[in-house]
């Protein structure tokens, strides 16, 4: 099993933001413009991996097609420096093409 973080993306043009659920509680605020996704082989070894990196919890995207923490520069450092392998978008595209394709399989029966 492994954990995976990928290239960073810039939000630059975007600023500051915070995801708001439909009760109005905020569930996360990235405060920079350069954030990763973490993400792994399966969502206990990635939950295992945020706690070793002392991640918050709000920083998880459960409803993603890829379960993953969103992080900063400096978590992604840490989480290379720990033993997660860095990958590129086309990893990231291929791995949800892969899920997408299994979840439609299961669903047509």
């Amino acid at each position: 099993m492994s954990v995976y973080v990928d290239e960073e993306k810039n939000l630059n043009s975007v600023g500051n933001y915070t995801f708001v659920t439909s009760f109005g509680k905020k569930v996360w605020h990235h405060r920079s413009s350069v954030y990763s996704w973490l993400f792994a082989d399966s969502e206990e070894e990635l939950h295992e991996f945020a706690m070793k990196l002392k991640l918050s919890s709000l920083s998880f995207m459960s409803r993603s097609l890829i379960p993953h923490y969103s992080i900063t520069l400096d978590q992604k450092k840490k989480s290379l420096k720990n033993g997660a392998l860095e990958v590129d978008q086309e990893f990231v595209c291929n791995l949800a093409a892969t899920i997408a394709i299994t979840k439609q399989q299961a669903f047509q029966g």
